[in-house]
């Protein structure tokens, strides 16, 4: 059945260009609404058209368009950016059906790729839960975790730099073109100059004091006392902004310290660890040792700008996050996890459901088969191998995600708007 695709704002790049490309090649028709001068330049042609307006304009244009068009698929790059929350709640009704991209929940090597929404908007925890279930209980009474099947990766490699540089190359084309899109007003709470002036800083300080840095860790792991971990998110994400209780990091920070100072064992330390694409725009380690002086527990709560994820949670105790990617990591690695927002593994059975008190004290471990069974049916239903970043992880992903999306729908989804 023919299609007709709408995209949104993409991952920065040419992945949803190329992703364009493949599904006109299968006979769909395909087009790209740009709003700024970075989502012309990661997607140039006749399928892209421009809008221009104020934002209160945007569900009527919208809405005229899909009608024009036929639209009968929306696909976009994180489904909380207003935008984006806008076209859903517009086109959703009326039997549009909705495509979400995401980085992976399991990383590196994945993507994510679901229908209607995903982290806090996904309806995929709920929709396997009963299949979770029976495969854990069928493999503890068979042959244990090997019964359950695990998709295998390609390695996609270090990527980071990559979308690093499609960023400033994005964030340029933004800024030269702000004449053209002048009524365009970004989702992230921070101005693209200040994050990269920040990111400059930040780049500069960290080469200075990586040796330092690595003599901290090495510290912090010999230390015999039992060891918390916080990975720290990023305020602009909408984990945070939508999908938790918290208006910022610095509050997240203030309710943990605050707590651990309250309930946890006297011999107990926490380390706060940043998020390693924080641009540095707030000095998270002199607030975390203020928040930690005020509440007296300065000698038991340390910081960290980096250090090896996967080290630092098999020596951690536990971990506390509000709903990291992260998160899903400590549980890989066996590790009592507390999440403080909504995460689609924020199930019995996987993270701790224990209040933050409780959990200092008495923190419960994963159900190891539980969350083979979980990680394979995620896996299977809405996680692609690949990146969106370089050329060889785009490659893996395109043929696997454009038949995803063309796949035949369910006879009760409509075909797209009608004339």
């Amino acid at each position: 059945m023919k299609q007709s695709f709408l995209f949104l704002q993409g991952p920065h790049g040419p992945f949803f260009h190329a992703l364009g490309r493949a599904l006109a090649e299968k006979g769909h028709d395909v087009t790209r609404v740009a709003f700024n001068g970075g989502d012309l330049l990661d997607w140039p042609g006749r399928e892209t058209v421009l809008f221009r307006r104020h934002a209160e304009a945007w569900p009527g244009w919208l809405g005229a368009l899909a009608t024009e068009r036929r639209i009968s698929d929306l696909v976009l790059y994180g489904d909380c950016r207003p935008l984006h929350r806008a076209a859903i709640e517009l086109l959703r009704p009326l039997g549009v059906r909705i495509h979400v991209f995401e980085e992976g929940y399991f990383r590196p090597d994945w993507v994510t790729l679901e229908r209607d929404g995903v982290n806090g908007h996904s309806r995929l925890a709920p929709e396997i839960a009963p299949v979770v279930a029976r495969d854990a209980a069928a493999a503890a009474q068979a042959d244990g975790a090997a019964s359950i099947v695990i998709p295998e990766s390609v390695a996609v490699g270090r990527t980071t730099g990559a979308m690093a540089r499609l960023c400033v190359r994005y964030y340029l084309a933004q800024a030269a073109t702000g004449w053209l899109f002048r009524h365009y007003r970004s989702h992230r709470p921070e101005s693209a100059w200040r994050e990269l002036s920040a990111w400059v800083r930040r780049a500069v300080t960290r080469r200075r004091a990586a040796k330092r840095e690595r003599r901290a860790i090495e510290a912090l792991l010999t230390d015999p006392r039992p060891m918390f971990l916080l990975p720290l998110q990023l305020d602009s994400d909408a984990q945070i902004r939508i999908h938790s209780p918290f208006a910022s990091m610095a509050d997240v920070i203030e309710h943990v310290v605050g707590s651990f100072a309250r309930h946890a064992a006297a011999t107990d330390r926490l380390l706060i660890k940043n998020h390693p694409l924080d641009a540095g725009v707030t000095d998270y380690r002199r607030l975390a040792a203020d928040v930690a002086s005020r509440h007296g527990v300065a000698a038991r709560v340390a910081f960290v700008e980096g250090g090896h994820l996967p080290t630092l949670l098999r020596c951690a105790k536990g971990v506390v996050t509000v709903n990291s990617t992260a998160g899903l990591q400590a549980i890989h690695h066996s590790r009592p996890t507390h999440v403080l927002g909504s995460a689609v593994y924020a199930v019995d059975g996987l993270a701790d459901p224990q209040p933050l008190a409780t959990f200092w004290r008495t923190p419960r471990a994963p159900d190891p088969l539980f969350y083979r069974a979980f990680r394979a049916q995620v896996m299977a239903r809405c996680q692609f191998n690949g990146s969106f970043f370089t050329p060889a992880g785009r490659m893996l992903l395109l043929r696997a995600v454009a038949e995803r999306l063309t796949a035949e729908p369910h006879v009760s989804e409509s075909p797209g708007i009608a004339l």
